[in-house]
């Protein structure tokens, strides 16, 4: 039964990202794409009949990195660690859910690192990340739920638990940060693969 209502719940979702977005990447439950292009159906006043709907197949090179991060653990070395222990060429921090006991993040525009103390919620997490690099940013959220977010710097500890997942596109792409001149910034340049 759980199952059904899980799958009928799927259903929905996708129905609705494609109406929301008729261009869209669809992944099924176990991850794999299930199309890259979804046009929605246009109908003809003259004639009333419906467009093709076209998909096509996706590449599904990537695979998932999944961890719990433990009390005390700091955000941003485990993030350095994971990358390394899987000589991640390219990731994608796609989900962190839990709670830091400090955070520590730079606001935009400041020049240094802010420390807010907790008990925190992570209310969100996502970045890029590879063995040499990441940009990474946060937002939480403090009992009365004010929210605060920023750029990811060391010191965010764990307070109970971080449930960590980290996309490995490592198999097509390579995530590394060139200077750019006009940002003055070490900025992401992805390079595809030429396997």
């Amino acid at each position: 039964m759980h199952h059904s209502i899980y799958k009928s719940f799927f259903i929905s979702k996708v129905m609705l990202l494609n109406f929301l977005m008729p261009s869209a990447v669809l992944f099924a439950a176990d991850g794999a794409a299930v199309c890259t292009e979804v046009k929605k159906a246009e109908l003809s006043s003259r004639n009333g009949s419906a467009s093709e709907r076209k998909c096509k197949a996706m590449s599904t090179k990537s695979k998932a990195i999944v961890e719990r991060l433990r009390p005390g653990d700091d955000f941003q070395q485990s993030l350095k660690r994971i990358a390394s222990e899987h000589e991640l060429k390219a990731g994608v921090v796609v989900s962190a859910v839990g709670s830091f006991k400090t955070a520590c993040m730079r606001f935009a525009g400041a020049d240094a690192a802010t420390e807010i103390q907790g008990p925190l919620e992570v209310v969100s997490a996502t970045g890029t990340i590879s063995e040499s690099s990441m940009h990474v940013h946060i937002s939480v959220s403090d009992s009365s739920g004010k929210t605060f977010g920023g750029h990811l710097m060391p010191g965010c500890k764990v307070f109970t638990t971080i449930e960590l997942v980290i996309l490995d596109l490592s198999d097509e792409w390579s995530f590394e940060r060139k200077m750019d001149e006009q940002t003055t910034y070490l900025e992401l340049a992805p390079a595809k693969n030429t396997k």
